[in-house]
């Protein structure tokens, strides 16, 4: 029994040893993630007109809303360092109920310290939401490498969505004309939104 588990933590350690020693090598690299982006908006219930012809809202509060992101991209491995590459995501977007489409351009470095294997990038684009908008998301996460030429990695970030509006409030309706929500006050010229992100490189 107890050469047993010398052996099997001499095989762990071998294998973890190799996966260190795995690096991004020159040449094709593609990637699949899954991304989860949170914030929120001051929302209203709904709204009436005074005798005046003014707007009041009922019940303004705020509330969390959120996208969910499948993305893929493939580029080039430049070094073990820098990869280049350009991507497509389709998603769901929570705040305008619809769907969304991304083209991006993706830069990354990886990097490696020891058994540490941390990674940075940046993508940025256009998407569909808010009807059109430039959106800008860096992310700092870690790889974890299996010593295999898929790894998995995990970030975390910001997405930037530009979304400029001079209204002080902006109403979304379905096409059968029932009101989805309406955001209250000046829509930012750029909305954060809390990003988490895991996939693989292959």
């Amino acid at each position: 029994m107890k050469k047993s588990l010398i052996l099997l933590l001499l095989l762990v350690s071998s294998l973890s040893v190799s996966a260190q020693k795995k690096e991004p090598k020159r040449g094709y690299r593609g990637f699949f993630d899954i991304e989860a982006a949170v914030s929120s908006w001051k929302i209203a219930d709904n709204y009436h007109i005074t005798e005046d012809g003014g707007q009041i809202f009922d019940n303004v509060h705020r509330r969390s809303f959120y996208d969910v992101v499948y993305s893929t991209s493939h580029g080039y491995q430049f070094n073990r360092h820098f990869f280049l590459g350009a991507g497509l995501a389709i998603g769901g977007n929570d705040f305008y109920d619809m769907w969304l489409l991304r083209s991006f351009l993706h830069i990354r470095t990886d990097q490696t310290f020891g058994r540490f294997t941390p990674f940075a990038e940046l993508r940025t684009g256009i998407s569909t939401e808010n009807f059109g908008c430039f959106y800008f998301s860096p992310t700092i996460g870690y790889r974890f490498n299996f010593g295999y030429r898929t790894n998995l990695n995990i970030g975390l970030g910001m997405t930037l969505h530009t979304t400029g509006s001079d209204r002080e409030d902006v109403t979304f309706y379905y096409d059968s004309g029932e009101l989805v929500r309406i955001a209250v006050g000046k829509l930012p010229a750029v909305k954060p939104y809390f990003t988490f992100r895991v996939g693989i490189d292959f």
